[in-house]
């Protein structure tokens, strides 16, 4: 199967890439001029584009059989570059496929579970619940996950809202962990707060099978 993957060049893109590289997938990876090709180690095809530019988005879709969208800023300066990436590159790729590709078989986008929210008294929300996120960056995922949903590919999506992810190539979590080695304990506010997490390679395997 040939498979677009956005994102491959940061933490969990590069390893959903690699899996699918490994499962013998033929890869092609939608990269811009700046992005950073050091993880990507295995077999691919390049695509040079950027969610934020329709125009170059028309190429890298054209006879993909599925693609993967894990591409999306985790920290921005203001709302508007989180909609800008998140939400608006979303649409750009999802019209861009509707326009090249519209036999696509499958659409695979990764959200977070902060477009749904945090849970009350530590109870789980049903995923059926009414999105209610808090941040910025949750409520541009959001808006990615409803530009998915309102396309012409909404029946051959899948959408994966991930938690907090860690592992190998992690550029947050981890290296915050790293105190607990000098016996300082992280307290996260009132050192009540739970976290879902999942590792890097499982949450890619996730995405593979």
């Amino acid at each position: 199967m040939k498979v677009l993957i956005t994102g491959a060049s940061g933490f969990l893109g590069s390893h959903i890439a690699e899996q699918f590289a490994e499962a013998g997938h033929d890869v092609r990876l939608l990269l811009r001029r700046t992005s950073n090709r050091q993880l990507l180690t295995f077999p691919y095809e390049e695509a040079l584009g950027d969610v934020t530019d329709p125009n170059s988005l028309g190429p890298a879709v054209e006879g993909v059989d599925a693609v993967v969208h894990p591409a999306g800023l985790i920290k921005a300066r203001n709302e508007a570059e989180f909609r800008a990436v998140n939400d608006e590159g979303t649409s750009n790729l999802l019209k861009a496929i509707e326009e090249r590709t519209p036999d696509l078989r499958r659409f695979i986008y990764i959200s977070s579970v902060s477009a749904h929210g945090p849970s009350p008294d530590a109870v789980p929300r049903p995923a059926e619940a009414e999105p209610k996120p808090v941040s910025a960056y949750g409520r541009s995922k959001l808006g990615g996950e409803k530009a998915t949903r309102s396309s012409a590919l909404a029946d051959c999506s899948v959408i994966f809202r991930m938690p907090v992810i860690y592992g190998p190539r992690d550029p947050a979590l981890l290296p915050g962990c790293e105190v607990v080695r000098w016996r300082i304990a992280p307290l996260l506010r009132s050192g009540g707060n739970r976290l879902s997490v999942i590792y890097a390679s499982d949450a890619a395997r996730a995405v593979l099978e």
